[in-house]
C-alpha cells in the first residue's frame, strides 16, 4: 500500500466516524410498511396522516402499465393529486434521480411513493 492509499484510508475512516457520530442526532423517519392484500388501499389514508396533499410516483415503465394503474385510480378516488415519473431503469443514473428531483420540484409534490423493485426505491431515496 502506498502512503497516497493510507492516506486515503485514514480520511475515508474518518468521515465514516464523524458521519457515524453525526447520523445519531438527526431526526429519522421510519417508514410505514404495509403488506397483504388490499394493502394498497390504505395508501392514501397514510399520506393523509403525513400531511401530503401531492404525492409522487416513482416506477419503471412496466409497472406504471400494470400495478401502476391501480394505484393511480386508488389515489384519484381518495382525491389525491399525483405526478408519475415512469423512466427509472435498471441500477438507476445520477441523471434519473436528477430528473426525477427536477419533476418533483416543479409540480409541488410533497412525497414519494416508489412503486416496483430496488431500482425504483433507489431513485426515489436517493431524490428525496
Amino acid at each position: 500500500m502506498s502512503k497516497s492509499d493510507g492516506l486515503k484510508r485514514a480520511c475515508y475512516r474518518a468521515f465514516q466516524s464523524v458521519f457515524n457520530v453525526a447520523a445519531r442526532c438527526l431526526y429519522w423517519r421510519k417508514p410505514e410498511l404495509t403488506t397483504g392484500p388490499g394493502s394498497i388501499s390504505v395508501i392514501p389514508e397514510l399520506l393523509r396522516k403525513a400531511g401530503v396533499g401531492k404525492v409522487m410516483l416513482v416506477t419503471g415503465p412496466n409497472i406504471v402499465k400494470t400495478l401502476g394503474r391501480r394505484v393511480l385510480a386508488i389515489l384519484a378516488e381518495a382525491g389525491v393529486d399525483c405526478e408519475v415519473f415512469c423512466e427509472v431503469e435498471a441500477n438507476p443514473s445520477v441523471d434519473t434521480v436528477d430528473r426525477v428531483w427536477q419533476q418533483y420540484s416543479e409540480t409541488g409534490c410533497q412525497g414519494f411513493i416508489a412503486l416496483g423493485g430496488g431500482s425504483p426505491m433507489d431513485a426515489a431515496k436517493a431524490a428525496a
